[in-house]
C-alpha cells in the first residue's frame, strides 16, 4: 500500500495540493491520502482527495507524534510534536512496517508538504488512533 501523507496550512489552495503531489515525482499508484484529523475537513483538501480518487485516512495527534520522521523541522516539532506532519501521516497511514519512499517535499507556495510511505498492509481503518 502506498500512502500520500500531507501537512498543510489553513490557507492551502487546490493548486497547492496539486503542486505538492507533483513535487513528489512519484509514478507509483497511490492507495490513500493521510492527514491529521483536525485538517481532514479542509475544503480544498476534500476537493483534492475527490479529484485524485483516494481514500482519506485521518491520523490522530498522538499517532503523528509517535512516528519517527527523517525530516526534523523545529517549527513543526513545536506546533505538531513531529519533525514532519507529511512524513508522519504517510508512515502512520501505511502501517507499522512502512517506510518512506518519498521524503517531505513542499509545494511552490510553501502551503502544503507531501511525503509517500509504502507497506504491504491493506487499508483497514479510516481513522487511525
Amino acid at each position: 500500500m502506498n500512502v500520500l501523507g500531507l501537512g498543510f496550512r489553513t490557507n492551502a489552495t487546490l493548486k497547492s495540493f496539486k503542486n505538492a503531489l507533483k513535487a513528489t515525482n512519484c509514478s507509483l499508484r497511490l492507495d490513500a491520502v493521510a492527514v491529521p484529523i483536525d485538517k481532514s475537513k479542509h475544503p480544498n483538501f476534500i476537493i483534492f482527495a475527490e479529484e485524485i480518487g483516494l481514500t482519506i485516512l485521518k491520523i490522530s495527534k498522538s499517532v503523528i507524534s509517535s512516528q519517527k520522521t527523517l525530516t526534523k523541522s523545529q517549527i513543526v516539532q513545536y506546533f505538531r510534536q513531529s519533525g514532519s506532519v507529511a512524513e508522519a501521516t504517510a508512515l502512520a497511514g501505511a502501517g507499522k512496517k512502512s517506510s518512506l519512499i518519498v521524503e517531505r517535499v513542499i509545494s511552490n507556495d510553501g502551503r502544503v508538504a507531501a511525503a509517500i510511505a509504502c507497506s504491504n498492509m491493506p487499508i483497514s481503518k479510516k481513522i487511525i488512533e
